[in-house]
């Protein structure tokens, strides 16, 4: 008789105990559903999600193909936020004769009239795909939403010129 009272107390602390856990995180969730609603808004505002439609990307070229390269880019599924590494994705362009090739020198700085001020120009000039080589940096623009493709056609590539700051004392 003793056994059996035993079991059934035990018993019923571990149901109750269950209970209470599923009904304490339940009023937990419901009391503060709005508060962490609130929180999501103010994240958001401040770093939005990925957008759905995405038409230019920006990398590093780690291979170069006969009519292709690879770079290597930020992953546009999951939003970064202050403190995260990138997860690193490859994507394979194609480049066909219709692909405009630039590259745009460091910004300058050019006195605008209808300013009236100086305002930062880039100088663009046309590039040829042979002078593309690993490690520049571009940004490939697509006429397509090339969010979910590993690999697509490009409608134009930027050579981004990386500009050189002296550093004071050198």
């Amino acid at each position: 008789m003793k056994n059996k009272t035993l079991l059934i107390v035990t018993i019923s602390l571990i149901i109750g105990g269950i209970a209470g856990y599923y009904w304490g995180t339940e009023a937990a969730a419901r009391r503060y559903s709005d508060e962490i609603t609130r929180y999501q808004k103010a994240i958001d505002s401040v770093f939005p999600p990925a957008s759905e439609e995405v038409f230019s990307i920006d990398g590093v070229i780690k291979e170069t193909g006969e009519v292709y390269l690879v770079i290597e880019t930020p992953s546009l599924s999951k939003r970064i936020l202050p403190g995260e590494e990138p997860i690193m994705e490859e994507r394979k362009i194609i480049v066909s004769e219709n692909t405009e090739i630039i590259k745009r020198n460091p910004m300058v700085f050019e006195f605008s009239e209808e300013e009236g001020t100086e305002i930062p120009v880039f100088k663009e000039e046309k590039y040829s795909f042979s002078e593309l080589k690993s490690g520049d940096s571009v940004i490939i623009e697509a006429e397509e939403n090339i969010k979910n493709e590993s690999e697509f056609p490009a409608a134009k590539i930027i050579m981004q010129e990386a500009e050189i700051i002296p550093i004071l004392g050198e």
